[in-house]
C-alpha cells in the first residue's frame, strides 16, 4: 500500500499557473474518479475543475470553501506525509481483521480535492482532503481511508461495483439494494474498531452520525421498517421511478450504510469477527437472506 500525492501537486501547480488545467485529465486519480462519476451519473470534469479553479464556482461537488481551506489542506497533507507510515499500519491493521489474507500491495490512497469525501475502486482509494471533518481531525481521515479501502478489498471479492446503469426492473432494484447494503455494511463496520479506540464522535455530519446506531435499537427498527416497506413497494409496483428508488434507499436515512452496519455489528456480537469475514464473503442476496433475521429476532 502507497500513497500517490500526484494529483494534488497537480492541482496546485495549475492553481500557481505552472500546469494547464487539462494536463490534469491524464493522471490516475482523475481517471479513476472520472471512471466512478460515469458509474453514478455524477456531474464531474475538466470543465467542473476549470470553474473552480478560476473562482466562477466553489459550489461544485466537495469544492466548497477550497480557497477559504487552502492553507489547512496543505497542512493536512504535510501531516500526512510526516505520518505516513504510522497511519497506513493503522489502515491496513483494520483491514486485516476482516480480510486477515489480504494483500495490500497493489492498493494505492491518493489524496485528491474536489468530488466525494471518499471512494474506494479499481484499487485505488481516494481522499477528498477538502473535507472539514478531515482538516479538524486528521484521525477522521484515516477512518474513512479504512472505510474504501474496505470497499476496495469487497470489489476483490465480488467484482467490480455496481452502477446505476445496472437499475432496471423490480428484481435488479433489489438486487442492487442488497448489494448496496452489504458494500456500504462492509465499509461503515470496517472502520467502527479504529473510531472507538480513537473516541472519534458519532455525531456531526452523517457519516459520523452512522455509527449512532450501535446504540440505538428505535433507530435500528426504523430502518428495518424503511428496508421492508421499500421492498414491498417495489415487489407491488408502487415504486414510480429510480429518483424515488435512490431517495428511499441512497437518500437522507441512509438506508444502505446504516442498515448495513446494523446487521454486521449484530454479526459481531452475537458470534464475532470469524463470522463478519465469513459474511463479507457471501454474495449480497445470500448475506440478506441470512443476517437480516438476527435484526428480526432483536426486534422480537
Amino acid at each position: 500500500m502507497r500513497v500517490n500525492y500526484s494529483y494534488i501537486e497537480e492541482f496546485f501547480k495549475i492553481l500557481s499557473g505552472q500546469a494547464a488545467i487539462k494536463d490534469i485529465q491524464h493522471n490516475t486519480a482523475f481517471k479513476i474518479i472520472s471512471a466512478h462519476a460515469n458509474k453514478f451519473e455524477n456531474d464531474f470534469s475538466l470543465h467542473k475543475l476549470e470553474k473552480v479553479i478560476n473562482k466562477k464556482s466553489e459550489e461544485i461537488f466537495g469544492f466548497k470553501d477550497f480557497f477559504k481551506n487552502r492553507g489547512a489542506i496543505l497542512n493536512l497533507i504535510n501531516l500526512m506525509k510526516k505520518k505516513e507510515g504510522k497511519w497506513l499500519k493503522e489502515v491496513q491493521e483494520s483491514i486485516r481483521c476482516l480480510f486477515p489474507k489480504t494483500e495490500f500491495k497493489d492498493i494505492t490512497i491518493y489524496p485528491v480535492i474536489g468530488y466525494d469525501i471518499g471512494i474506494g475502486i479499481n484499487k485505488a482509494v481516494c481522499i477528498n482532503v477538502n473535507t472539514e471533518i478531515f482538516l479538524n481531525n486528521f484521525k477522521e481521515l484515516i477512518s474513512t481511508t479504512i472505510h474504501e479501502t474496505a470497499h476496495v478489498m469487497y470489489e476483490k471479492y465480488h467484482g467490480p461495483i455496481r452502477g446505476l446503469n445496472e437499475i432496471g426492473s423490480f428484481y435488479s432494484m433489489k438486487e442492487f439494494l442488497d448489494y448496496y447494503i452489504h458494500y456500504e455494511g462492509t465499509g461503515v463496520f470496517a472502520a467502527e474498531e479504529f473510531r472507538i479506540k480513537n473516541r472519534l464522535p458519532n455525531s456531526g455530519t452523517p457519516i459520523q452520525e452512522d455509527y449512532l446506531l450501535s446504540s440505538n435499537k428505535d433507530m435500528i427498527f426504523k430502518l428495518l421498517n424503511e428496508y421492508r416497506s421499500l421492498v414491498d413497494d417495489l415487489k407491488h409496483n408502487k415504486v414510480h421511478s429510480i429518483y424515488e428508488f435512490l431517495e428511499r434507499g441512497f437518500g437522507r436515512s441512509r438506508l444502505t450504510h446504516r442498515l448495513g452496519f446494523a446487521i454486521f455489528d449484530a454479526i459481531n456480537r452475537k458470534y464475532g469477527i470469524e463470522e463478519i469475514q465469513k459474511a463479507i464473503a457471501l454474495p449480497s442476496e445470500k448475506f440478506m437472506k441470512k443476517y437480516l433475521s438476527i435484526l428480526e429476532l432483536e426486534r422480537a
